[in-house]
């Protein structure tokens, strides 16, 4: 509620009289524009309100939080070689037992090999949180329509049809609505305050629908720097990258970024409360122009949503679980992190993918063999690491199955982790 107050507020700022002046609509002149106290006092509460939620949220991760990074590797990476932050699971990692979902059953190299695919199932097939999303954007985008269709109408009957000359938020027309009776005579901070709250109404369902596109872009931008590690010939996908250069380095963040600004200013110019009016006015023209971007905005996250991740690498979408099981062998510190082939899988007829630091030990995926995707993380999690023994893949193809304490066999595996002088940033305790 906080933010969505800030946004508002934001908004109503700068308070232009335009429109009132002139109220017969045939000589309209262009008023001064002034600063709105109410305006600015909500935006200090609003900002007062996140940084506190914020401090109370860093003081209660303190000692929990294994690390502030926002790349999806990095933060698989913390998570094995940090301690369970809760003393139920002794014995497992801080993913738990569950093996994430979001590999689809056709791929599952932990049930039988699988062949390659050529493409990956989009997010709108993996997951049911990007479905419902994905609806919110388009029900944002036909509430928006409405509201515009209304105010045209009602603008033609009951308001200005088109007042030239008063700039452009009325140019097409300018619809007034009294908040209270005539015979009401409140103080005018009473109105000022009634009039936000009546503008933050309006405007929540838009920030919602801000942050669910947001939801999509980050798992997508997710996606994106896994899949970079099955570029051989490229830079691979990198680990040193901190969240500001992440999010500046993804054009879909940009784009996003480009959408709240315009969306939140577009809003502004739509609708304006307070003023010595006591009084809102609903513009048409910008309410045109703003149910345009949120179309744009629906339909860019469900172009994300339903884009299918080319290549033979399994899809994660930014699951930690997913990228634990898929990682066998981490880059250390100042290298890249590759995906690829690894030669014999620990199955006769089966190849390995996995990762390296070291494309020369990769090769290409052959399309034509059953490969071994996913890595059992019981053979070797934050609690029991074991370190590379410089072996070759095809030897430890050949090592024995071993078995758990319930008896299931489990493929011996080379899971390496970084000793903590590599990862000084994630040290094992």
């Amino acid at each position: 509620m906080s933010i969505i107050l800030s946004y508002v507020a934001v908004g109503q700022v700068l308070f232009n009289d335009e429109g009132l002046a002139g109220r017969n609509g045939r000589n309209p002149t262009n008023g001064s524009t002034f600063l709105e106290g109410i305006a600015f006092a909500a935006l200090a509460i609003g900002l007062l309100c996140q940084a506190a939620i914020t401090t109370w949220s860093l003081i209660c991760a303190k000692n929990i939080v294994a690390t502030w990074e926002s790349d999806p590797l990095n933060n698989a990476l913390a998570c094995l070689t940090s301690p369970p932050q809760h003393p139920d699971t002794a014995g497992e990692d801080n993913f738990g037992p569950r093996l994430s979902s979001l590999i689809s059953s056709s791929t599952n190299p932990l049930s039988s090999p699988n062949t390659p695919l050529l493409h990956q199932a989009n997010m709108f097939q993996t997951s049911v949180s990007a479905k419902r999303v994905i609806y919110g954007l388009w029900l944002v985008f036909l509430a928006t329509l409405v509201w515009a269709i209304t105010i045209h109408f009602l603008t033609r009957a009951h308001g200005f049809p088109q007042n030239n000359g008063a700039g452009f938020a009325s140019s097409l027309g300018l619809l007034n609505i009294n908040m209270l009776a005539k015979d009401a005579d409140p103080p005018q901070a009473v109105l000022d305050v009634l009039s936000l709250l009546f503008v933050v109404a309006f405007q929540s369902y838009l920030t919602i629908g801000l942050h669910c596109a947001e939801l999509i872009v980050n798992v997508s931008r997710d996606e994106d720097a896994w899949r970079d590690a099955s570029r051989l010939h490229g830079k691979g996908a990198q680990l040193s990258l901190n969240a500001v250069q992440t999010a500046f380095a993804s054009w879909k963040t940009i784009v996003l970024f480009l959408f709240k600004a315009s969306v939140h200013w577009m809003f502004g110019r739509s609708l304006r409360g307070g003023g010595t009016a006591r009084t809102i006015d609903f513009y048409v023209g910008p309410l045109w122009i703003l149910s345009a971007l949120t179309f744009l905005l629906a339909a860019f996250g469900t172009f994300l949503a339903f884009k299918r991740p080319h290549g033979s690498q399994p899809a994660a979408y930014g699951q930690l679980q997913t990228l634990a099981a898929l990682i066998d062998d981490w880059a250390e510190e100042g290298e890249n992190l590759y995906w690829g082939d690894k030669g014999p899988g620990t199955k006769p007829g089966t190849r390995l993918a996995g990762t390296s630091g070291d494309k020369t030990k990769l090769g290409p995926i052959n399309h034509e063999c059953l490969y071994q995707f996913t890595h059992d993380r019981g053979v070797a999690t934050s609690q029991e690491v074991r370190p590379s023994n410089g072996v070759e893949m095809a030897e430890e193809a050949q090592a024995p199955d071993t078995e758990t304490e319930t008896g299931e066999s489990l493929p011996l595996i080379n899971m390496r982790l970084p000793p903590p002088s590599l990862h000084p940033k994630y040290p094992t305790q």
